[in-house]
This record gives C-alpha cells, structure tokens and sequence, in this order.
C-alpha cells in the first residue's frame, strides 16, 4: 500500500496573493541558485525540499502556483512524486468535481529529447535542462504563470 495515496491536493494556488513555488532538489547548490533566481525575478514565497517524498507531502499541505521537481532524487524521484500528485488531483477532481492543476516543471541534467519526452509522459507540464539560466527560469515562468507580469 502507498503511504502517500490518501494525500489530496491542498486548496487552489490561485486563489492566494502571493506567488508561492516549491523546489524539489536534493543538491543544495542547486536548491539556493533557484531560489536565488526565483527572489531576483518575482516576490514570491519558496519551500525547498530534497526528495519526491517530501515534495508529495509538502503540496498536499501547501497551495503552489508552480513545482520546480528534479527527476533523480533519493527516496523518491521526480517522476514518482509528479505520478503522485496527478493521482492525487484526479482523485479531487472525481470527489469535488474539480482540482486545481499544479503546474509542475522538470529539471534534469539530461538533456536529450527522450529525456524531455519522459518528463512530459510522467505528468509534468515542460522542462528545464541543467544548469539552468536565469533566462530560461524566467521564460518558463512566464510562459506557465503569465500573471506575473512576464
């Protein structure tokens, strides 16, 4: 049985004045360079956490306009854990009659189509290769959250 399986999504981000991102990395560098990016470009809230685990953990707790989610990561990878939040907002979706999307982005150092492709099959919405510019983390955002004034 999966320990996680009960877990539901956590009400809509939209619905919260401030933008709120989680980053779901376990090499620490990489934690700070993207929360740095995220601080330079936007005001914004971000949760870091190290593994798929606790990245489930935190978005059912937590509202999150956006997920930055590495795919290799120890106890649990970035393709499980996305596998688990669609799972978790098709659920809400079939109880409530709706669920909001997380938009959740990949980040791999691997950068070949098929790696892109894999990312896209595994439920996530597109992908960051690493190391990521400054410039791309800001495409992205504005090309997923174009409220932000992108």
């Amino acid at each position: 049985m999966n320990p996680l399986e009960n877990i539901s999504p956590a009400p809509d981000a939209t619905s919260t004045s401030v933008m709120r991102f989680l980053v779901a990395e376990d090499n620490r560098i990489i934690q700070e360079v993207a929360k740095a990016m995220l601080e330079s470009l936007y005001r914004c809230e971000i949760d870091i956490v190290d593994n798929g685990r606790e990245a489930v953990r935190a978005w059912s707790g937590s509202c999150y306009n956006l997920i930055l989610m590495d795919c290799q990561m120890p106890v649990m990878d970035g393709y499980q854990a996305t596998g688990i939040i669609r799972e978790g907002e098709q659920r809400a979706m079939a109880v409530a009659g709706r669920s909001p999307h997380t938009i959740i982005i990949a980040m791999t150092g691997d950068t070949t189509a098929d790696a892109r492709s894999e990312c896209l099959e595994a439920g996530m919405d597109d992908y960051l290769a690493k190391p990521i510019t400054l410039k791309q983390m800001k495409d992205i955002l504005d090309r997923w959250l174009p409220e932000l004034g992108g």
